[in-house]
């Protein structure tokens, strides 16, 4: 069996979650890791076996034996490391949400298809049996023509920084950006739309009485969300009762801290 060589950029707590998900997969070895904190890198190193640390993420994006990097910083980190992979010639796997803001996920998507490279994000209840089974019925039109759809959800416990875990970067806009909504609520839009593109397969075929063929396009699930070309691209735009509201905001500078 080949041997697939990853780079990881960023080893906090969702880094750490990757590496114990990589050694569960065979092929796989971490050959690099990348953080500005010198002692957690270290310390990461020696628990994971990786061979190569460094502190400027340039340097692992210049070796030609790392196929892919995974890049796990705060949102408005995601753009400039991930766009900066793709020029190296490296396939990408990014830390939900794409990005920040739209316009940094679009420019994303769009150096992949320019580059040639793979662009994927992590949205794991995409995969779940849950979301398969919806799409089941869905696409089998057990559930009629859905016109609308809802998801809520909430924490009370662990949430970063504030209930002692996590680095203040979390909670600050200029580095995270998004809040709840990009951190937590990403997954419930991903897998509405997920399954909305499954059941707009059928209504394209819908024969609708009065108003001959035409195909069903609500207004309130213009949202595209997560992941590289049409079928998961970065979340535009939220919808409240009809009212748009902009997602992030593109205008603030990306820095590192």
């Amino acid at each position: 069996m080949s041997t697939t060589r990853i780079g990881i950029i960023g080893v906090g707590q969702i880094g750490k979650i990757h590496l114990r998900k990589y050694q569960e997969i065979p092929g796989v070895e971490v050959v690099a890791a990348c953080d500005i904190d010198a002692a957690e890198l270290q310390k990461v190193s020696e628990e994971f076996q990786i061979p190569h640390i460094y502190s400027n993420y340039r340097e692992p994006l210049r070796r030609e034996d790392i196929v892919a990097v995974d890049v796990c910083l705060h949102n408005n980190l995601h753009m400039p490391l991930t766009v900066a992979a793709l020029e190296a010639d490296k396939h990408v796997y990014c830390e939900k949400p794409i990005a920040g803001s739209y316009l940094d996920g679009k420019v994303m998507v769009e150096r992949a298809t320019a580059c040639g490279r793979m662009l994927h994000i992590q949205l794991a209840t995409l995969y779940s049996k849950e979301t398969k089974a919806a799409r089941i019925l869905i696409e089998g039109g057990q559930l009629g023509r859905i016109y609308h759809a809802r998801s809520t959800g909430y924490r009370r416990r662990r949430r970063p920084f504030v209930d002692g875990y996590g680095t203040k970067s979390f909670v600050q806009k200029r580095i995270a950006a998004g809040g709840a909504l990009l951190d937590m609520g990403i997954y419930h839009i991903a897998r509405m739309l997920s399954n909305r593109l499954a059941r707009g397969r059928k209504d394209q075929r819908q024969d609708l009485p009065g108003d001959g063929y035409r195909p069903q396009t609500p207004r309130r699930e213009r949202l595209r969300c997560g992941g590289a070309g049409d079928r998961a691209g970065p979340i535009q735009r939220g919808y409240n009762h009809g009212h748009q509201r902009e997602l992030g905001d593109p205008s603030e500078p990306v820095r590192r801290q």
